[in-house]
C-alpha cells in the first residue's frame, strides 16, 4: 500500500516484474485486468485511475 509500486509474476516466464507507479501516496487498494491483460487500479490516497499496459 505505501511503495508505490506493483509486482507481475509470469508464471510462465517465472519472472518478477516490479513496476513503479507514476504517482506518490497512491494506495492501492481495489484493482482488475480487462480482456486485454491492462491493469486497472483506483488510488485510495490519491483519488486517481491509473492502469499499467
Amino acid at each position: 500500500m505505501s511503495g508505490n509500486r506493483i509486482a507481475r509474476f509470469d508464471t510462465k516466464a517465472k519472472t518478477l516484474r516490479v513496476i513503479n507507479l507514476p504517482s506518490k501516496n497512491t494506495g492501492i487498494r481495489k484493482a482488475s485486468v480487462d480482456a486485454d491483460g491492462r491493469y486497472w487500479y483506483m488510488g485510495s490516497h490519491n483519488g486517481k485511475l491509473g492502469v499499467i499496459e
